[in-house]
């Protein structure tokens, strides 16, 4: 279901590091991201060494995921090499699909900007208050989505000031829980952070259902970003708690529906063209209940109001009572402005 509407919710789905290190996967994550009419299929860049020191330990999930005590060593084993994405960029190009990237490092944003040529710059909420990397990303000048997981108010404004141009600045609410349960979601943060900071505002949705994106998208969410996968039964951080091809297609045609269902913003309410033909059933009109002749008065013994809405409206009735009938009415007759002296 696609909305036709210009300022549809922009969705990602992300791929992150579930091709496994292989190219193959990541293409076909391409093709279940496209297929399942999403925006954007997002990926991970980073420099394992730069960004992971060999005492980092695994979050819990991670560990029961792939039996891996020390960050450093997953990473190298779901580590794509870059030069892979140059073909993934290809390949969303070629089938049309948005690619983006989450960059950890400089050398990563580099590579983004310059070598792979993309326009929007997407900042995990792990890097939230890494100010250099931020300040090194609002010199290239492109689109940023920023997750705020983990992070409060104060640390979000201090990110949020590195970049002197907001209008290239989108903010994305998330809670760093994989998964995260329904009740620490506190979707009315979006609203907080839209007055806060007059952003556009999305949502990272680490949830295992849609009823929140569903939420999100209704408190004005511009921004959907969730993890999806080819198999869950696939050995790595983040198989498990991803949609597989199927669930994907659902979230995203949900997201569309609850977009149709909402409508457009407008400052009058508008009328369907269904209500229209209804109105004239629905709606009562002024009508004739017993025969009048010409020169007679039309009072409550003649005219009554009834359905169907035909001739004058009921809302006009005491204005029609009292005025004299131009011509000679049978009864059950819808009565006309052209039927009645106006004196």
């Amino acid at each position: 279901m696609k909305k036709k509407s210009k300022n549809k919710v922009f969705i990602i789905a992300e791929a992150g590091v579930n091709h496994n290190g292989d190219i193959n996967k990541a293409i076909k994550l391409v093709d279940i991201a496209k297929k399942a009419g999403a925006d954007a299929v997002k990926f991970q860049l980073f420099d394992i060494n730069e960004q992971i020191s060999p005492i980092a330990k695994n979050a819990k999930y991670q560990l029961n995921a792939t039996g891996e005590k020390n960050m450093a060593k997953m990473a190298q084993d779901y580590f794509l090499p870059w030069e892979e994405h140059i073909k993934i960029k290809k390949y969303c190009t070629k089938v049309g699909i948005e690619y983006l990237s989450s960059c950890c490092d400089k050398k990563a944003v580099n590579f983004l900007v310059h070598k792979l040529k993309c326009n929007l710059i997407k900042i995990s909420s792990g890097e939230i208050t890494n100010h250099l990397l931020l300040k090194h990303i609002a010199k290239k000048n492109k689109k940023i989505i920023l997750s705020t997981g983990m992070s409060d108010l104060k640390e979000i404004k201090k990110a949020v000031y590195l970049f002197k141009d907001k209008s290239k600045l989108s903010l994305l609410h998330c809670i760093s829980n994989y998964p995260a349960k329904d009740e620490v979601q506190n979707l009315n943060i979006i609203n907080l952070l839209k007055k806060k900071f007059n952003l556009p505002i999305g949502f990272s949705d680490h949830t295992k259902g849609n009823i929140s994106a569903i939420i999100a998208v209704t408190l004005g969410s511009q921004i959907i970003e969730k993890h999806f996968t080819i198999n869950k039964n696939l050995k790595g951080p983040d198989h498990s708690m991803s949609l597989n091809p199927k669930e994907l297609r659902d979230y995203v045609n949900k997201i569309r529906q609850t977009e149709e269902i909402l409508g457009e913003k407008r400052e009058e309410k508008i009328i369907s063209k269904e209500e229209l033909i209804m109105r004239k059933i629905a709606r009562r009109g002024i009508i004739s209940i017993k025969d009048i002749e010409k020169g007679e008065k039309l009072t409550n013994k003649n005219i009554a109001i009834k359905r169907p809405m035909v001739g004058i409206d009921a809302s006009k009735f005491e204005k029609v009572l009292n005025k004299t009938s131009k011509t000679k009415i049978k009864r059950n007759t819808p009565i006309y402005e052209s039927m009645i002296i106006n004196s």
